[in-house]
This record gives C-alpha cells, sequence and structure tokens, in this order.
C-alpha cells in the first residue's frame, strides 16, 4: 500500500518528547505486571503484611488483561521493550512505530500482562497515524487492533472469549481507541485549516504588493512619458527658430528620463531583493510636488498649484498617496485635455487631507466618463488610507478630481 508523507515532517528533536513518554508508559506497564504478581493469589505487595485486601486469601481478579497471577517472563520483556520502541519511533517513523506497538502490546496480552497502562501505547499510535495522515492511508490499517485487543481475550484457562466482563472490556478499549483516532484526526483537520489561512494571506499579501508595484509603475511611467512626450513636442516646434529653448527642452527630457529611471530601479528592487529592509531611495511625497509641476510648466502646461495654510508633517503612506494622486490626475489632463489649463489644490482640514485637480478641458458627458487604470489606480490609492476619491465632469467643462485622505496621528494611529 502507497503511504503518503505527513503533513509536517518530523524533526529528530522530537525525540526529547518521545523516548521519556515511550520509557514512562513502558515502566507503567512493568510495574502493572509487578503489582499484579504481588497481587495475585499466593503473593502480595512487600509492603503488606497480615490479612487484609493483600493478604494471602485475596479473592481472584477475574478482569480484562490476563489471568489471576503474573509471573514476568520473557514474552513479557520483549512486549513491553516493543512498544516503548514503537513509541520512540511514533512521530520520527509513524508506520515502523505503529507496527512494533501493536505486536508488543499484542504480544504482551496473549503473555498475560493486565489491561490498564499498556493500552496508552496503541492510543498514542493511532491518534499519531490520525494527525499525520488522511483517514484512507491508516484506518485500513487500525484493523490490526482488533487481533491485538483478541490477543488479551486468549488467557490460558480458556474461558476469555465466553467471559461477558472480558467482551465488555475489551469492547471498550476498542471505544477508546476510536475516541483516540478522533482526536487525532480534530488536530490534523485544525492544523490544515490554519496552513489553508497562512497560504491565503501569504497569497493575498503577493497579490496586494504586485498590485502595488503595478500602481507604482502606471503611474511613474505614464506620468515620465507624458512630460517627455511634451517636452519633445516643444523642442521640435521651437528648434529652427530657437535651438537654445529647444536644448533646455532637451535637458528637461534627459532629467525626466534620469528620475523616472532611478523611481524605477526603487520600486523594483522588492523584486531582486525582498529581504532589504528599506526601499533604495524614499518614496516621492508633496514636497516634490513643486518640482512636478515645474516639469510640466516647462512643457508649456499651465498649471496652478495653490496650498491653502500649512500642511504640516504628514504620515508617510498619506504624503506619498497624494502624491500619486496628483501625478495621475496631471497626467490624465495632459492626455485627454489636449492644452488646457489646469488647478492643483492641496488643503488640510479638519483632520484630513484635502486635493482637488481640476481642468479647464473640453465638456464631458458622465456617461462618456470611463475609468481606466489610472483612475482605478487613484481611487485603490485612496482607499488604502481609509480616504475617498470622486471623478466628476465639471458644467462648464473639463474634470475635477477630488480626494479626501484621512491624517492619522502615528503614534495613537487615531484621526486628529
Amino acid at each position: 500500500m502507497a503511504r503518503a508523507t505527513p503533513a509536517i515532517r518530523p524533526e529528530p528533536r522530537q525525540l526529547l518528547l518521545d523516548v521519556p513518554l515511550g520509557l514512562l508508559i513502558g515502566m507503567a506497564t512493568l510495574w502493572s505486571v509487578l503489582i499484579s504478581g504481588w497481587m495475585g493469589h499466593g503473593g502480595r505487595p512487600p509492603w503488606a503484611d497480615g490479612e487484609g485486601p493483600y493478604g494471602p486469601n485475596r479473592p481472584p481478579d477475574p478482569g480484562f488483561g490476563g489471568p489471576d497471577r503474573i509471573d514476568l517472563t520473557w514474552p513479557i520483556v520483549v512486549g513491553i521493550l516493543l512498544l516503548t520502541a514503537g513509541l520512540i519511533l511514533r512521530r520520527l517513523q509513524p508506520w515502523i512505530g505503529y507496527g512494533l506497538v501493536v505486536v508488543g502490546v499484542a504480544v504482551g496480552l496473549f503473555a498475560g500482562i493486565p489491561g490498564g497502562p499498556v493500552f496508552l501505547a496503541p492510543m498514542l499510535a493511532i491518534a499519531t497515524l490520525a494527525r499525520l495522515f488522511e483517514p484512507r492511508h491508516w484506518l485500513p490499517w487500525s484493523a490490526a487492533l482488533i487481533p491485538m485487543v483478541a490477543a488479551g481475550l486468549w488467557p490460558p484457562d480458556g474461558r476469555g472469549f465466553g467471559d461477558p466482563n472480558r467482551l465488555a472490556g475489551a469492547t471498550f478499549v476498542l471505544v477508546l481507541f476510536g475516541l483516540a483516532a478522533m482526536i487525532g484526526m480534530i488536530r490534523r483537520t485544525r492544523r490544515e485549516v490554519v496552513r489553508r489561512e497562512r497560504d491565503d494571506d501569504l497569497r493575498r499579501s503577493a497579490y496586494e504588493e504586485r498590485l502595488r508595484i503595478a500602481r507604482e509603475v502606471h503611474d511613474l511611467i505614464g506620468h515620465s512619458l507624458s512630460v517627455i512626450n511634451m517636452q519633445a513636442g516643444v523642442a521640435l516646434h521651437v528648434l529652427p527658430k530657437k535651438p537654445e529653448q529647444a536644448e533646455e527642452s532637451l535637458r528637461a527630457i534627459r532629467q525626466t528620463s534620469k528620475d523616472a529611471l532611478s523611481e524605477l530601479r526603487s520600486t523594483l528592487a522588492v523584486f531582486r531583493d525582498p529581504d532589504r529592509a528599506e526601499p533604495t531611495a524614499p518614496e516621492p511625497g508633496l514636497a516634490r510636488l513643486e518640482h512636478l509641476v515645474t516639469a510640466m510648466r516647462q512643457a508649456g502646461r499651465t498649471i496652478e498649484l495653490t496650498v491653502e495654510g500649512e500642511v504640516g508633517d504628514l504620515p508617510p503612506t498619506v504624503d506619498h498617496t497624494a502624491y500619486r494622486i496628483v501625478q495621475e490626475a496631471l497626467t490624465n489632463v495632459v492626455r485627454h485635455a489636449g492644452d488646457a489649463p489646469a488647478s492643483v489644490t492641496i488643503a488640510r482640514q479638519n483632520g484630513r487631507l484635502l486635493i482637488t485637480v481640476v481642468d479647464q478641458g473640453p465638456p464631458v458627458r458622465s456617461d462618456r466618463l470611463v475609468e481606466g487604470h489610472g483612475i482605478s489606480g487613484m481611487r485603490e490609492r485612496a482607499r488604502a488610507v481609509g480616504g475617498t476619491l470622486t471623478v466628476q465632469p465639471q458644467p462648464g467643462g473639463g474634470v475635477a478630481v477630488r480626494a479626501q485622505l484621512p491624517i492619522r496621528n502615528q503614534l495613537s494611529n487615531r484621526p486628529e
């Protein structure tokens, strides 16, 4: 029969627990044999003297698991050694350990070991199999427990199979084995659920990270290419008459492409070195907004930037999100609003950062406003920090992008 690989690979250090446990159960089984020998008819423990429950007139015990008087014989010693070895190996070699336990207990019961501690060994062995393997792998082998228990019903006096007390005891022992197997299956099920939840969390984290990087690359490449396209258009337009201005546009193209490549390397560095504690470069924030607007003005765009009051220190995630929203909104202006001017307004009110980007482009019908990757990315960014974003056509023409980002205190993590 093909054997499955355990869901959890046992390690040699598990012997630190299994060796003492196996020796403890083996010694308890040996002790039960010695006690039964002392308490049998004609025998008594060393501490008993005179008459009483331990005296020579004690009545015989017809309980399940052996004759009234038990002598320590070689078959009993071999059975105890086998079940002890099986318990020690039950997690390092589950199938070998289970086989040793079943054979050892069967030999011991047939030789006269009394019921009691000896049954702890097969309970642990079947529970281990149920915890490590699927039922279809271990359930057929659990049938070996029936002849093992039957070995205890085969006493020398021949009355075992006809004794109701012994049959009831054997049935009770089999029920205990079933309960042990159920406990093992429950533990295995719980472990599988925890593992699946952990795998789902890892996949979700990986997806969110890929989505974040995709947004970063989209915003960065989209904006940079738009600015480069504008600068190249200006250079081509003024090259015959104003070569010095064309040279300035080419320098702007060079700087824009250089900055874009630097940010792209920083963004993609997570793929090359996922364990890096810090990014290669700080993520851009509102401090670079003036540079962003200046680059677009040099390309011939009319951009008005207004910062109402003091924005103050912002959490890094909010600062970066605000910058990317403005960047993508201006990129959409370049792509869809022609040469129309645009305005950017930043304000901090009531614990929120308010961002407004409005262009004066041609009228746009609400039903014709299609949300592509850019608008979806802005909305996801705002939602990621607990904010909202709306994109609405203006009555007089153009489109307005409005975002509200909550500003949270980094220490208390509560709204201001």
